[in-house]
């Protein structure tokens, strides 16, 4: 079975875990999981465990747009407010394809699977990636970083590019992606 067949057979497992899906479906409403760790990007929470004993945790983006509201007096204020999924669905996608590459390629240890979801947040839909929770005997809570070396071996948590274009007038695109496939309507996890 390849990685992308892999990914899919995992989320049917997520999708018929009742208690996966309430703590993911808590998680995303009220932030309840637990903090993993993560890097300037991205970071991640603990959400369960498959009844094959694999970990599952998300992998959610760090990516925020800023905003300016005018003010009465005639000044304004300035916030940042996460980017909604159409605007990262690309970066989230490159995030799937090249954890498929690498794990193929065996040069780094990598997540086993990805699974796209999309939820829908106070007024916007938002996504984040289910991943394989690859802590290991070693590495440390909070863990903070895109790689850790754990006896002699090169786990990445981040796969992707850092030159992304930070412009409100242009989505994040990704030039190394080849469609989207995990993040197909589909094939995603949507929860309402």
């Amino acid at each position: 079975m390849d990685y992308f067949e892999g990914s899919q057979e995992i989320k049917k497992q997520i999708e018929t875990s009742q208690d996966l899906m309430e703590i993911l479906r808590k998680h995303v409403s009220k932030g309840s999981a637990e903090f993993i760790g993560g890097a300037k990007y991205h970071r991640h929470y603990h959400i369960g465990r498959l009844s094959s004993g694999l970990l599952v945790a998300t992998r959610e983006s760090n990516l925020t747009k800023y905003l300016y509201e005018d003010l009465p007096d005639g000044g304004f204020r300035g916030f940042s407010v996460p980017r909604n999924f159409d605007e990262i669905v690309e970066k989230l996608e490159e995030y799937c394809q090249r954890a498929e590459f690498e794990f193929q390629v065996g040069r780094y240890t990598v997540t086993s699977f990805c699974v796209g979801v999309r939820y829908k947040s106070e007024s916007d839909w938002r996504g984040l990636i289910l991943v394989e929770d690859l802590r290991r005997e070693g590495i440390p809570r909070g863990f903070s970083g895109d790689e850790i070396e754990v006896d002699g071996q090169v786990i990445r948590f981040d796969l992707t590019i850092d030159d992304i274009i930070d412009d409100d007038s242009l989505k994040f695109k990704s030039d190394i992606i080849h469609g989207i496939k995990f993040f197909e309507s589909r094939n995603l996890i949507e929860i309402v």
